[in-house]
């Protein structure tokens, strides 16, 4: 096992977690938007409209229209669907993250809990 790798996920999983958590907490001034990733790619239109009236930001339909047919797929990096990058234990690291996150969101009113199982899938 690459020791290296295995040191960022676990980090970055922490840093996430404490970085959304300290931005919930400290942040009862403004109002919050929780967008999850897998809205966002199974409703790519509707969940860009609600971010962008949330922030109040003019868009013309055919603009958004026209983001939402280019996508991002070109951006991404091609690897065989069957690639994994982490291992059973760093899965079970960045799970915990995202479980923890989604409680405090939840418990805060902001968001029913996530769907971790399917939020994984996507990583």
């Amino acid at each position: 096992m690459n020791t290296s790798w295995n040191n960022f996920v676990h980090e970055q999983a922490m840093i996430w977690e404490q970085t959304v958590l300290a931005w919930i907490t400290n942040n009862h001034d403004h109002p919050v938007l929780v967008v999850k990733y897998e809205d966002v790619k199974k409703n790519t239109e509707s969940e860009l409209r609600r971010i962008l009236d949330f922030l109040q930001v003019p868009y013309s339909s055919s603009r958004l229209k026209e983001v939402v047919v280019r996508g991002y797929h070109m951006y991404r990096r091609k690897h065989s669907e069957s690639f994994d990058h982490y291992t059973p234990g760093q899965r079970d690291t960045v799970m915990s993250a995202i479980h923890r996150v989604s409680k405090h969101l939840k418990d805060n009113g902001l968001l029913e809990l996530v769907n971790v199982l399917l939020y994984l899938h996507d990583i």
